[in-house]
């Protein structure tokens, strides 16, 4: 499974750019207007399909988990020199459902881009530029807003905490888990949607790092 590797290494390198990128696009857009709402809203308009799909996946993940809701907001807000696209307001809990409330948007943005190029896969030869266009931009915007907040780093963080310790121990006192096998994975060609979903990611990341080189070198010189 070095393509599901490869897939996992490449969420992390995306991880790291989109956090450069919207500060990059930010800061381009606040010097050209020097307006703080006009360079917020433009980032909100740009990532907004993933906004959505973030914050519905805390919510209905909540949701599912018993977890009482408050108010959600699709529109962006500025906290300090962070830019907080959108929100869902979630109840106290105990650690696991907090984790699983809080890396909900991962998972299913995950789910979402191997979604869309297992679809492309079937029948490429019906995918259109228009329709092509769409589904990169789809992943584009969902594979740079899938990520924790900050807040919800902060939930996640003591059951991650709580997983790495135990698993440190058990390594030390040499429990380790049973093999699993996963060769039933062969029969839906997961490794070539893992591959392609390699690929198709390497998209957004050429598009990231692109703009972020363009964008530093327009922010330093103007």
């Amino acid at each position: 499974m070095e393509y599901f590797a490869l897939f996992n290494i490449l969420i992390l390198v995306l991880f790291l750019l989109s956090r450069q990128l919207t500060s990059e696009i930010y800061l381009f857009i606040f010097q050209v207007t020097k307006r703080e709402n006009l360079a917020t809203n433009f980032l909100a308009f740009i990532f907004f399909p993933g906004v959505v799909v973030h914050e519905l996946s805390h919510y209905l993940m909540a949701k599912f988990a018993g977890v009482p809701t408050g108010k959600v907001s699709l529109f962006p807000k500025r906290e300090g020199d962070y830019v907080k696209l959108g929100s869902v307001s979630v109840a106290k809990s105990n650690l696991v459902k907090e984790f699983l409330i809080g890396v909900a948007p991962l998972f299913v943005g995950v789910l979402s881009i191997l979604s869309i190029v297992y679809l492309m896969l079937q029948d490429f030869s019906g995918f259109n530029i228009l329709k092509i266009v769409i589904c990169l931009y789809v992943i584009f915007v969902i594979s740079n807003t899938m990520y924790a907040s900050r807040k919800d780093f902060q939930a996640a963080l003591p059951f991650m905490a709580a997983i790495i310790t135990i698993g440190i121990v058990s390594f030390v006192v040499g429990i380790r888990l049973p093999d699993i096998s996963i060769e039933w994975m062969g029969s839906i060609e997961m490794t070539k949607i893992f591959y392609m979903g390699s690929l198709y990611l390497g998209v957004p990341i050429f598009i990231d790092l692109l703009v972020i080189l363009l964008l530093r070198f327009f922010n330093r010189v103007w």
